[in-house]
């Protein structure tokens, strides 16, 4: 006997319908598909329903009952992996009643819709490529597993296609290429290669690309502290570094890592021949 038929036989010995085992854990429609084996519960479920039927959790997973687990999603996966991505979405519809692999029916449904909407962008089928951007964009809401790759990617195939809400997916690519975080961590990578290579112009070109207000970021001040050092520039150093240190002390950064702002200070206060700081900071090194 199934999982399901188990539950559906302990359900009618009780005389209960699906409305009485319910209750609002799950809908009427879950149970049906739990009961017709076209759906697997999950545990927490399982637990529910034995303890609406007043029966041990045991009865149900013991060695006799044999769960019937769909092999749609596994098929979707291999199916995806193949290219063939409409098939991997008739796979995953099949693969819906699957409570617990929500989440990786989702994330494969926002990229396969993101293939099939690159594939008619290609082809310059507005209609399609546009269905299959804003599929793409829903079902990465959907899932734990969102990309924020997958929302900026969906938002500039939509806004190619629909004049109408430009606005509105362009804002939903700006929001996603932001949460990234990519532009900010390029920008810095790049101004402390060119710092290191002694290219103040290009180092400072960089920081310049940076959004946002760069006196609240202790990574960018370190730079722009570095970037006036080697300008000779050390009073704005300073000030550019000791602000840098107040941000990362604050956010609770350890002493090795304030290793090397504190050394950067010391020599800007040695170059302003202001002896009392620069034993200050030569100090904070010894003590660490």
């Amino acid at each position: 006997m199934t999982l399901g038929e188990k539950i559906k036989k302990a359900r009618l010995d009780r005389h209960m319908t699906q409305r009485d085992v319910v209750g609002s854990y799950i809908t009427r429609n879950m149970l049906s598909k739990i009961e017709n084996n076209s759906a697997t519960p999950s545990m927490k479920t399982l637990e529910f329903l034995a303890a609406q039927l007043n029966l041990p959790i045991s009865y149900f997973v013991s060695e006799n009952v044999v769960a019937v687990v769909p092999r749609s999603l596994q098929a979707a996966r291999e199916a995806f992996s193949a290219g063939q991505y409409d098939a991997a979405l008739a796979l995953l519809e099949e693969a819906d009643g699957l409570e617990d692999e929500q989440d990786e029916t989702q994330l494969l449904c926002a990229l396969c819709h993101l293939h099939l909407a690159a594939a008619a962008s290609r082809r310059d089928d507005a209609q399609a490529a546009l269905a299959h951007a804003r599929a793409a964009m829903e079902a990465n809401r959907q899932t734990i597993y969102g990309s924020e790759a997958t929302a900026a990617k969906a938002a500039l195939l939509a806004a190619r296609y629909d004049e109408a809400s430009f606005d509105r997916a362009m804002e939903a690519y700006h929001t996603a290429r932001s949460s990234m975080g990519l532009d900010r961590l390029y920008h810095l990578t790049m101004a402390q290669h060119y710092l290191a290579a002694g290219q103040t112009q290009p180092a400072s070109a960089e920081l310049a690309q940076l959004d946002g207000p760069s006196g609240q970021d202790p990574d960018c001040l370190r730079m722009q502290g570095e970037l006036s050092m080697q300008q000779s520039d050390y009073p704005r150093a300073a000030q550019q570094l000791r602000r840098a240190e107040q941000l990362a002390v604050t956010a609770g950064s350890s002493e090795d890592a304030m290793a090397p702002l504190y050394a950067m200070l010391e020599q800007c206060y040695r170059e302003m021949e202001d002896y009392k700081e620069a034993y200050n900071y030569a100090a904070k090194q010894i003590q660490r």
